[in-house]
């Protein structure tokens, strides 16, 4: 517990910014006002009070910290007793918390994704430390390193007068008239030309894993024995499946299914001993062929619910100590394909 709470006390010193917002979110969202409803609705209820009179939840849900008001000026020693108490919702209380919001505005309020967010720091921490004990040689010599993040880049369809058209005519041929009026129907849309160039005036930003993988092709001789890259949450569909086809074979263990429109490439850069513009064509066709398949069929299903990722738990979960689940909000399945965020 001890080296737990010393890496956290590093991390909060370094993402102070980050818990900072998310501790605003939760004070803004009155997620203490939501507990206090919660509690009052299911007062009298004989079936289910029975969670209230379990002493270690009744005390941590009256010792709510977040309030209306801002924290000023918090000391490194506060945030990490509000990313310590968040962690409890999402692995200790998970299922007094299910049965509780059932009796609140809704069972799934928005500021609970924001707590899962703040209760990640612990988790990861947690999973970190616990594979430094199960296997210390992963972490000795580790190179710790600045890698500074590539600016962002602009991205747009507007002057182009019939992208979509012209991307249809490519990829499902002679389907293209039928599948422009599916996608306007799904789009809810009468042009889905237009619809489709106000959505793609984009900023385009790297993901954290192509930042890496863009060091390690700059770097080759800090490549690691073990190449497994360890996130904080699950990789996007997109990076998982550039990694997949990129000749270092440095892997995730998960991936949350979800495709970014903000999604960027890493630059383009020669890796010895093979031709990355290889690469990069074999993750396009791919991309193209699962298009494809979705543009034909996926249109006449009904929608699906998206995958969680920011809450999904650390991505190498193998060293948990328990399930990362998140009760109270509805699982979805796996299909192997993606699932667009909107």
């Amino acid at each position: 517990m001890q080296a737990e709470t010393e890496v956290l006390e590093e991390v909060v010193i370094l993402d102070e910014s980050r818990i900072l917002s998310l501790v605003e979110k939760l004070e803004k969202g009155g997620i203490r006002r939501v507990f206090q409803l919660a509690i009052s609705r299911l007062s009298g209820n004989d079936f289910t009070q029975e969670i209230l009179e379990e002493p270690g939840f009744r005390h941590w849900v009256k010792t709510c910290p977040f309030m209306p008001t801002s924290i000023s000026s918090p000391r490194t020693s506060q945030l990490i007793s509000l990313v310590k108490w968040a962690s409890q919702a999402r692995w200790v209380y998970p299922e007094h918390l299910q049965v509780l919001l059932a009796f609140g505005p809704t069972p799934n309020p928005f500021c609970m994704e924001t707590l899962y967010k703040l209760a990640r720091y612990w988790g990861a921490i947690k999973s970190m430390v616990k594979l430094t004990m199960k296997q210390p040689e992963v972490f000795a010599g580790i190179h710790v390193q600045d890698v500074e993040a590539p600016a962002q880049q602009k991205f747009s369809l507007f002057h182009e007068k019939t992208p979509l058209r012209k991307a249809l005519k490519r990829l499902v041929k002679k389907d293209c008239e039928t599948t422009m009026d599916k996608l306007a129907r799904r789009w809810e849309t009468d042009d889905a030309e237009a619809k489709l160039r106000r959505a793609c005036r984009l900023t385009l930003t790297l993901h954290a894993e192509m930042q890496l993988l863009d060091f390690y092709d700059r770097n080759p001789a800090l490549v690691p024995q073990l190449r497994l890259m360890g996130t904080s949450k699950k990789a996007c569909y997109l990076c998982h499946e550039f990694l997949l086809r990129h000749p270092l074979r440095i892997r995730v263990s998960a991936c949350h299914q979800k495709v970014y429109p903000t999604w960027m490439p890493p630059p383009y850069r020669d890796v010895p001993g093979a031709a990355r513009d290889k690469t990069f064509w074999n993750f396009s066709k791919r991309i193209e062929k699962v298009t494809v398949g979705e543009l034909r069929t996926g249109l006449a299903a009904s929608r699906r619910s998206m995958n969680k990722d920011s809450t999904a738990g650390p991505s190498l979960t193998a060293t948990a100590t328990v399930p990362t689940v998140v009760l109270g909000i509805a699982d979805s399945k796996s299909s192997g394909h993606p699932i667009a965020h909107p």
